[in-house]
C-alpha cells in the first residue's frame, strides 16, 4: 500500500508540475502500463528492504506484531533484506509455503535463512539513567 500511494504522489507531482509549467496545453500524463507496474514494484522492493533493514519491520509488520530477523536472531543487513525483498516481489506466492512447512518458513525465509517472530513490543533505544543519589532515595 505504501508503494501504491508513494506511486500516486509521484505521478500526481509530475501532473501538477505539467500544470504549472503549461497550463493551456494540460493533459494528464499518459503512463505506460509496464512502466508504472514496474515502478510500483521497484518502491515497494525499495520500501521493504529500508523497513527491514532499519527495524525489522514495515508498517503491515508492526500493525500485525511481527519482526523479520536474520540467522542469528539479528537485525537483517541491507543485502539480505534486499534479497527477501525481490523475492517476496517477484514470487509471492512463496509466502504460502509457510502453510506446508514444519517450522511455518515462507520460502523466502528458507532459501535467506531468515524468520518471522511475534515482536509486540517496539525497541526503545537504551537510554543511560544518571546514577541515584542517597538524597533521591530519601524521597
Amino acid at each position: 500500500m505504501v508503494a501504491v500511494i508513494a506511486t500516486v504522489a509521484l505521478y500526481l507531482g509530475i501532473a501538477g508540475a505539467k500544470l504549472v509549467i503549461r497550463p493551456r496545453d494540460f493533459h494528464f500524463p499518459e503512463l505506460p502500463f509496464l512502466l508504472g507496474l514496474s515502478g510500483v514494484l521497484t518502491l515497494l522492493v525499495l520500501y521493504l528492504t529500508t523497513a527491514w533493514t532499519l527495524s525489522g519491520r514495515s508498517y503491515g509488520a508492526h500493525v500485525m506484531g511481527i519482526r523479520i530477523l536474520g540467522r542469528r536472531g539479528r537485525r537483517v543487513r541491507a543485502p539480505v533484506a534486499l534479497a527477501r525483498a525481490v523475492l517476496y516481489v517477484v514470487f509471492p506466492i512463496g509466502l504460502l509455503w509457510c502453510l506446508v512447512n514444519r517450522r511455518q518458513h515462507s520460502l523466502q525465509d528458507v532459501l535467506l535463512r531468515t524468520s518471522v517472530v511475534y515482536d509486540w513490543m517496539p525497541h526503545l533505544p537504551e537510554v543511560a539513567l544518571p546514577p541515584v543519589s542517597s538524597e533521591d532515595e530519601a524521597r
